[in-house]
């Protein structure tokens, strides 16, 4: 069965992609690609570990480990390079860490973001509308009171935001997610914060940006148990893909089989949920299993640049076949097409471990796309499909891997793994828990 990992050690496994040249291991007996086939570096987390590896231009012997969790790879202070910034725990100093960009790479010391309670679900955006990239995140006030932080950019080499807020959720809790997106077309981004309280899901809220920067209220949106913004049906304005919460409980999130909405974007912002899609939507590969988790992991991106985003959706608790056998947990993923329509089961594909040109062999309990995430690696405009599986064995017991499909196509298909970089003692390392963003 797929298991709801609380927010704090879903944050502490995450993966950023970057952009530069990518060479990973190709499937066993596979002609190796050329570099240049792939074009990304990659930033990917383990929980296990508590590590950030950076792979300068693909390359295992010129990582780089740096402390911390759910990397946002964004320029920071104008300066025209991407800096990255990585969410640390308290042994590592707490907050929000910055490693500068250089000409030469990230800078050696990072600096910590000042004078903002930015403690978890670290997320990017242009809330105000001025070019500038501004964080936010969430952060403990005191007992039972988490709010929102927000930095705006561009912050200052010594770590000082240009102005910041605070934003009350009236939650007890952080929240479960956070996402960034134009979901009123605006040009200001908005954000997106997914809430349960024990075993209840409480309603989405909706920041809304403005020249102002977000709004201090915020408006209920449908409850959420995974989270993702792109525009799905090319209109111009940013959707939220959702996965849906059985009965408003999210202690059922970990035997559902799980569905997918839409709550497209519009002049006022996300409306209701639409276009449910399971894996009994006709087009859509495989069939409702308990415990299946369709939609557990959410992503969108374009992958075939037709102009509408299409969705990744981790199907983590999938149970595969081979030999007679069930292969418990197994995963997969399924790659929904966006349209003029909105999201179809139309022209939708599958991929495990076992599909061909995919590096590995399907087993249980890898939970094959636990993590997804769709980003433009070559500045093409189509996306590809990035996919993690914290429970892959390698060198050890649940030290996980990650896989890059160009295009979402599995040939051509690369993965890495924590030995790969030359790690030791990589046992329940988890490596690709998560994608940042």
């Amino acid at each position: 069965m797929p298991v709801r990992l609380p927010f704090t050690l879903r944050c502490a496994s995450v993966a950023a992609l970057l952009t530069a040249p990518l060479v990973l291991a190709p499937a066993a007996g596979a002609a190796p690609l050329a570099a240049s086939a792939l074009p990304g570096d990659i930033v990917v987390a383990a929980p296990g570990g508590d590590y950030v590896s950076v792979l300068t231009k693909g390359d295992p012997a010129r990582h780089r480990e740096l402390p911390g969790a759910r990397p946002v790879v964004r320029d920071l202070d104008g300066d025209g390079r991407k800096d990255l910034a990585v969410q640390r725990d308290n042994a590592d100093g707490g907050g929000i860490a910055v490693y500068w960009g250089t000409a030469s790479g990230y800078a050696a010391q990072p600096t910590a973001v000042k004078d903002a309670t930015l403690d978890s679900g670290l997320t990017a955006g242009d809330f105000d509308g001025d070019g500038h990239v501004d964080l936010v995140a969430a952060g403990r006030e005191g007992p039972d009171d988490v709010r929102l932080s927000v930095a705006y950019g561009p912050l200052k080499r010594d770590g000082a935001p240009a102005r910041t807020a605070k934003l009350d959720t009236k939650e007890t809790f952080a929240p479960d997610e956070i996402v960034s997106g134009d979901f009123n077309g605006d040009g200001k981004d908005d954000v997106v914060t997914e809430h349960s309280f024990e075993e209840a899901g409480h309603p989405s809220q909706l920041w809304s940006g403005s020249a102002k920067g977000l709004g201090t209220t915020s408006r209920k949106l449908a409850i959420a148990g995974a989270m993702a913004a792109g525009d799905v049906d090319g209109d111009g304005v940013d959707d939220l893909v959702i996965r849906a919460v059985p009965d408003g409980l999210v202690e059922e999130l970990d035997f559902d089989h799980g569905t997918v909405q839409v709550l497209y974007g519009s002049e006022t912002g996300p409306g209701k949920p639409v276009d449910s899609i399971t894996q009994n939507t006709k087009g859509v590969p495989g069939v409702n299993e308990d415990g299946d988790g369709f939609g557990s992991a959410l992503a969108v991106g374009d992958v075939d640049g037709d102009g509408f985003a299409d969705v990744a959706v981790g199907v983590p608790g999938e149970a595969l076949k081979r030999g007679g056998k069930n292969l418990d947990d197994a995963g997969s993923v399924v790659l929904l097409k966006g349209s003029w329509k909105g999201l179809t089961g139309e022209g939708a594909t599958a991929v495990t471990q076992d599909s061909k040109g995919v590096p590995g062999v399907s087993e249980a309990g890898d939970r094959f796309g636990a993590a997804v995430s769709l980003r433009d690696l070559d500045a093409s405009g189509r996306t590809s499909l990035v996919v993690g599986a914290p429970g892959e064995d390698t060198d050890a017991k649940d030290s996980g891997a990650m896989w890059v499909l160009p295009k979402g196509a599995a040939s051509g298909a690369r993965a890495v793994n924590p030995g790969d970089l030359g790690r030791t003692g990589n046992e329940y390392a988890r490596f690709g828990a998560d994608f940042g963003r």
